[in-house]
């Protein structure tokens, strides 16, 4: 809470939209009664937090809040009285650094984190065969990869290392680059991780997806909008004989779209929707970059945010 509290002393603001990810909801009361003892009017949005791309500035507007503090991410847009608050999340360097020794032995290492555990990473990347990498826009962190965006992990290495948890971002590393990857826990524990049978799956699902009826879907979250992207996406697909609808939506369910008359779906936001979700979703929802890798416009299967970027020569969508 040291982060925030020093915040909270300085800030000018005095009616604020709190953004908190699911992981510190049961810890609202104490976020309140901080808020309160430097004489801020909190109200806190209880929407899922997906990331530094989700800030939610037509609910700050809606409540008549004068600013917001958006909780446990690293900054990806300088926007105007948005405050971010990285949340330290603890863990044994000790364990995670003799982790690297084993695996260092393998050959040259990529290590990556999540922004929770960069902390680590000054202590970390002077070790012997192990290397970090450089950011993006989108996260111009040392090292740090989200879902979305794994730049930091364009290096020469022959393996690569996330340290935390969960298997989105290393499944991202490990597709992008081609490399065997390695979860460290936070508490050095070292887990192989291995995403063939989730890779024939999503290939498998892309070359069953059959008809021409498509229909392209913009996130209007503010760090996802990619609406040139989709605009691309339609021009192509029309180019291929496909029938094109577009829609907008801010958040995403399957729900949604029961009713309407597309044979698929190209989900342009997170691709962590239909990644992780899939299952959920009547109709196949797909990928940019696996539309593109249908239409043949991709010879390479890959997940996140630059490749379908740098098909479309457009920076969608980077406010500011």
């Amino acid at each position: 809470m040291e982060e925030l509290e020093a915040l909270l002393k300085k800030m000018p603001e005095r009616r604020v939209l709190l953004q908190l990810p699911d992981g510190l909801k049961h810890k609202v009361e104490e976020f309140v009664e901080l808020f309160r003892k430097y004489n801020k009017e909190v109200i806190v949005d209880v929407d899922p937090s997906y990331g530094a791309c989700d800030v939610r500035i037509n609910e700050m507007r809606a409540v008549g809040a004068e600013a917001i503090v958006h909780v446990g991410h690293a900054p990806m847009f300088d926007l105007p009285n948005v405050y971010y608050v990285e949340w330290r999340r603890p863990a044994d360097v000790e364990k995670v650094r003799r982790a690297l020794e084993e695996l260092s032995s393998k050959g040259r290492v990529c290590l990556a984190t999540a922004v929770n555990f960069r902390w680590m990473l000054e202590e970390l990347e002077g070790m012997e065969n192990v290397v970090v990498g450089g950011g993006s826009w989108r996260i111009p962190l040392r090292g740090v990869v989200l879902g979305c965006d794994t730049t930091a992990c364009n290096v020469d290495a022959d393996l690569n290392a996330f340290v935390g948890d969960g298997h989105f971002h290393p499944l991202a590393i490990e597709i992008n680059t081609g490399r065997p990857t390695y979860r460290i826990s936070p508490d050095g524990k070292v887990e192989r991780v291995s995403y063939e049978r989730f890779l024939r799956r999503r290939l498998a699902l892309v070359g069953s997806v059959d008809g021409k009826r498509v229909g392209i879907i913009v996130s209007s979250k503010i760090g996802q909008n990619r609406n040139p992207l989709a605009q691309e996406l339609a021009r192509e697909a029309r180019k291929r004989g496909y029938e094109v609808n577009l829609y907008v939506s801010d958040y995403m369910d399957p729900l949604y779209l029961l009713g309407l008359p597309d044979d698929f779906f190209v989900y342009t936001g997170c691709p962590r929707v239909p990644l992780d979700d899939w299952e959920r979703y009547e109709k196949p929802l797909l990928t940019p970059e696996e539309f593109l890798y249908k239409l043949g416009l991709l010879k390479k299967y890959s997940i996140g945010w630059i490749t379908a970027l740098r098909r479309s020569g457009s920076g969608a969508s980077r406010p500011g």
